[in-house]
């Protein structure tokens, strides 16, 4: 009888197949439940490799089952058991060879597993050594999980994961495997599709599977996810300090065959006679939700320096958000440019009234918006330089800030003569010696690599221009952050394959280098996408939950595990727009109002014919009030430290409160009220503090102080408000 190997503490219990070194226990000891409910056949645990054969074909490797040892006993691993002094435990599994359909390779893989005392996590971490000399291992995939799922139906599960900042996924069996509903769109030259409902953007394999696959930093914005119920979670994550291109996977096989499986990828290309090394990966079952992992996660986050951090210039501290001006120059020719250079002060003035001193301009450049990148000088037919120079400088001398579009990720075909340098020594090229192309509305572009010098040199002086010689104070960098990295093998680019991310982080550092003055910087930068490599080194991250508002956007997550952070969001008036379909309309009070929870930087488009507040009075005069109360909440308190729901003992229904500590030690909640005018209960735990002062500041204009009564240390608060307001708590 083959039995199993265990390693444990006190915590958690993980069980591997003595003879075949397959993972088939992961256990929670505070309940005694093993979640790994369900053996999906077409699934292999603890890893798969994916390897190019020298024909060219590409196959799977796994750990082997009973029949492959019986028919090849070289391909039994050796499997050992240790512990330290201090009670810390290993195991080892050794496999000297691989397996694959066709039968054994020589390729050897070293698995370590270590457990603390006291700890709920695993540290996991691999060895690969590739004796094939013509074979290539492009991908890992470790650790890899299969058919979890947590008590007694997978139904009451939720999945936390970091796409787009950040989603929570309700019954994500079900959710990812349930038919998908899309809608199409047509703004301009552009199509788009749009999902709705609670149909999540899994991709459906051929083996059946659904499958959600993020890269870091593409839409994946931490390397770690979360799955947990009433009682307890598993957390999963990718310690990756050299923030080389990895992803997070999450599928299932649907209601037919449930549970979750659950994967990180990295995409080391080990050649023939090479040994390869992975960082350490963490798998946890714990207490409680999701912020057990988050908590985890930045402790290790904090730990691992990836360059200099952007000091975020005061004024932008102290700013509510942006007005958008994406209709200067648009992608098509024969569309008349609705503003030119000398309307930008008329437009700073406009957004003043709304309560906003900063503008975002796009398609200020030679052939503009999705057409002339990377061309980044003034465009003849919206003015002159001059005065661009003098309109941007005049708005700035003013108290007003401006920022500029630029892509950081795309090169037009067309413009390969005009800028030779830029192109030639500038443009990611794949292993197959080919460009990466994608297409824009009508527009064919290039993807150039963010870790070539040519490339940031181009970016950098693009950004010296527009403040230098234009006058502004501000850039915004589409596409950084959320759209696929892509592996560069250009030999002359010295870089490694895969540091896509790091190429950005040397950029970033660039600017920052350049622009910090005095210890501040004097640009802000806003970046498309939240990623936890690069938002440390920008003002802002624009994480869009429009996208994901149907299907679970919950970018407390993301802001929770990194509450220092600025996120930006997109928010929309609820009639007249063109530009996103009408669903996106019907429900922008809600965007609006999560975004005021969180702590966002509001982006406001003004697209005169498209996208505008000037439509919508009743929301415009909505907006104005939040914006008013978010500036009185920066100027007065400062941003604080976002604590989610932390403290929260308890809420009536209809009340949505977030939690923000300041630096004062006092407490300020930012609650959203759905029962207006009606007076409700509040509970914060306040540490058994005194109170001294308790403050509602309304939409109105109003602050009416409060009284609290004290229960067994904690403030119970009892209050009518408005549909949004900040409830200060100062202490003795």
């Amino acid at each position: 009888m083959h039995m199993r190997v265990i390693i444990n503490n006190e915590k958690i219990e993980i069980a591997f197949d003595e003879y075949s070194g397959e993972l088939r226990e992961l256990t929670y000891l505070e309940t005694g439940e093993n979640i790994l409910k369900n053996y999906i056949w077409k699934r292999k645990t603890p890893f798969t490799l994916s390897v190019r054969f020298p024909n060219g074909e590409k196959k799977e490797l796994t750990a082997p089952l009973y029949d492959d040892i019986s028919e090849d006993v070289l391909l039994k691993p050796d499997i050992s058991l240790s512990e330290l002094q201090d009670g810390t435990r290993q195991l080892q599994i050794i496999y000297r060879y691989l397996k694959c359909d066709t039968g054994r390779v020589n390729i050897s893989a070293n698995i370590n597993v270590t457990i603390s005392p006291g700890d709920y996590e695993s540290l996991w971490s691999m060895e690969i050594i590739n004796n094939e000399e013509e074979h290539t291992v492009e991908e890992v995939w470790f650790p890899f999980l299969s058919g979890v799922y947590l008590g007694y139906t997978w139904e009451d599960d939720n999945l936390v994961f970091p796409y787009w900042s950040s989603i929570k996924v309700k019954n994500p069996t079900a959710a990812f495997s349930s038919p998908p509903v899309s809608i199409g769109w047509r703004w301009h030259d552009y199509n788009y599709e749009y999902r709705i409902g609670m149909s999540v953007p899994a991709e459906r394999k051929s083996d059946g599977s659904y499958c959600l696959q993020s890269y870091h930093s593409g839409h994946a914005s931490m390397n770690w996810m979360s799955y947990y119920g009433d009682e307890f979670g598993l957390y999963m994550a990718a310690y990756q300090d050299d923030f080389k291109i990895s992803s997070l996977v999450a599928e299932t096989f649907g209601n037919a065959c449930p549970g979750m499986g659950f994967s990180i990828v990295v995409y080391p290309h080990i050649a023939g006679g090479s040994r390869w090394m992975s960082k350490t990966y963490g798998i946890a079952l714990h207490p409680g939700d999701w912020h057990w992992g988050a908590d985890r996660y930045r402790k290790w986050r904090r730990g691992a320096d990836n360059g200099l951090k952007h000091k975020t210039p005061h004024w932008f501290e102290k700013s509510p958000g942006l007005i958008a001006h994406y209709d200067f120059k648009y992608q098509h020719q024969f569309m008349k440019p609705v503003h030119g250079y000398s309307d930008i002060e008329r437009l700073y003035e406009e957004a003043k009234e709304l309560g906003i001193n900063h503008l975002l301009i796009s398609g200020w450049h030679k052939d503009g918006f999705d057409r002339g990148f990377p061309l980044y000088r003034y465009e003849p037919e919206l003015g002159s330089e001059d005065e661009f120079s003098r309109q941007v400088t005049n708005v700035v001398n003013n108290g007003g800030h401006i920022s500029f579009y630029i892509n950081s990720r795309l090169f037009n075909r067309k413009y390969e003569k005009e800028l030779p340098d830029v192109w030639e020594n500038g443009h990611a090229t794949g292993k197959d010696g080919k460009t990466y192309d994608e297409n824009y509305g009508s527009e064919r572009f290039s993807v150039m690599c963010s870790s070539s010098d040519a490339w940031q040199e181009h970016l950098l002086s693009t950004i010296k221009y527009l403040t230098e010689k234009i006058g502004g104070d501000g850039v915004y960098l589409d596409q950084l952050n959320c759209a696929p990295p892509v592996m560069c093998f250009d030999d002359g680019h010295g870089h490694e394959h895969d540091d896509w991310n790091r190429g950005y982080d040397i950029l970033l550092d660039g600017i920052n280098s350049y622009f910090t003055r005095n210890g501040e910087n004097t640009v802000s930068i806003i970046c498309e996408g939240a990623s936890d490599i690069h938002g440390c080194k920008m003002s802002g991250q624009l994480i869009s939950t429009f996208f994901s508002d149907e299907f679970g956007a919950f970018p407390e997550a993301y802001k929770y595990t990194f509450p220092e952070e600025t996120l930006v969001d997109m928010i929309y008036p609820s009639r007249g727009q063109k530009m996103r379909p009408v669903h996106i309309s019907q429900n922008a009070y809600k965007i609006l109002n999560r975004a005021f929870l969180t702590g966002c930087y509001f982006w406001i488009y003004d697209l005169e014919e498209e996208n505008t507040f000037k439509r919508d009075p009743e929301m415009k005069e909505y907006l104005k009030k939040v914006i008013r109360l978010r500036k009185l909440w920066l100027e007065k308190f400062g941003k604080g430290i976002y604590r989610d729901d932390r403290g929260v003992v308890y809420a009536d229904e209809g009340i949505t409160a977030k939690v923000y500590l300041l630096s004062n030690d006092d407490v300020l909640v930012a609650m959203q009220n759905n029962n207006v005018q009606q007076e409700f209960k509040l509970v914060l735990d306040v540490n058994k503090r005194k109170v001294k002062e308790c403050l509602v500041y309304q939409l109105d204009g109003v602050t009416t102080k409060v009284e609290p009564e004290i229960e067994d240390g904690n403030a119970v608060i009892k209050t009518k408000t408005d549909h949004l307001a900040l409830i200060h708590l100062a202490f003795i």
